[in-house]
């Protein structure tokens, strides 16, 4: 089984349907992909992430990405402590 790594389906411009769109197509078309990783870029879409994960029954990782630091508060930091 294939795992991409890198979906980031809870994008804006995917919207939820388009987000299952694009796994259902990864999944149908045999290639051997069986689950993605949802990353999280910013502490705004660590639940968006987290649950939409759990619906796709997908695995999810939850982090700041590079180009949102020079945003981020101590408190995204403490957000991420679980």
């Amino acid at each position: 089984m294939w795992i991409d790594t890198h979906c980031h389906l809870d994008a804006p411009e995917f919207g939820l349907d388009q987000g299952l769109a694009v796994q259902a197509r990864a999944l149908a078309a045999q290639r051997g992909v069986g689950r993605c990783v949802i990353p999280a870029v910013m502490r705004q879409n660590l639940d968006t992430v987290r649950l939409l994960a759990y619906r796709l029954g997908d695995a999810y990782a939850l982090g700041l990405h590079p180009l949102y630091v020079p945003q981020a508060a101590d408190e995204d930091l403490d957000a991420l402590d679980v």
